[in-house]
Parts: structure tokens; sequence; C-alpha cells
């Protein structure tokens, strides 16, 4: 993932922040909360609301087209091998890999090759 430069000083900052919590998911240093209302699993996360967009009504998949936005045209490379799938998760279990993927499979109502 690439983010841009940034148009001023606040927005740097703000980048900045963004580039930091992903790095963390990456190194399993985010974790589900602690006594919290709902019972979570444990790779999940909360994403904090200065990197949500409440006002769009699913603002996680306004998230991944941002950060994908190229998701339909390479999501699956056929090959010799079989299928690939491109989602880069080194700490996810391979259940929440599937279920990213038929997610965007039933999402964007994508034929199972």
């Amino acid at each position: 993932m690439r983010l841009n430069q940034g148009q001023n000083s606040g927005e740097l900052e703000s980048l900045k922040r963004f580039a930091e919590w992903v790095l963390q998911i990456g190194n399993g240093q985010v974790k589900p909360p602690k006594n919290a209302v709902m019972d979570y699993e444990e790779n999940d996360i909360i994403i904090p609301p200065e990197f949500c967009d409440p006002g769009i009504e699913n603002s996680v998949e306004n998230m991944i087209q941002w950060t994908y936005p190229d998701f339909l045209s390479n999501y699956i490379i056929t090959s010799p091998y079989g299928l690939k799938v491109f989602i880069d998760d080194k700490n996810a279990k391979a259940t929440n890999l599937t279920k990213n993927v038929v997610y965007h499979e039933i999402f964007y109502n994508l034929p199972v090759p």
C-alpha cells in the first residue's frame, strides 16, 4: 500500500499515524479490546474512528475500495498451478483469508472460478 505525500502538515501527521497503525496490525501488535461489550475473535481489531468514514453506509468497503482500487481486475490470477488470490496478511489464519475472499466474491457478485 502507498500513501500520498499529504497536502499540509495536519494531513501529513494523519497519514503518519495511519501508516504506523497499519504497521502495528501487520506486526500483530493490535489486539481485540478487552472488557468490551461485544465478543471478539482472536484476530479481530477495532478501527479507530479517525480512520473511518461513518457518513458512508459501508465504510469498511469504502476503505477496501480506496486501498485496493483495482481489486476486481487484479484479485484473481489463474496459472497452471491453480487459482492465486492476492491478499497479503501474514498474521491472519487461513479461515480469515477465506472469509475475505468469499466476502468479495459475494459483494462483487464474482463467479467462482
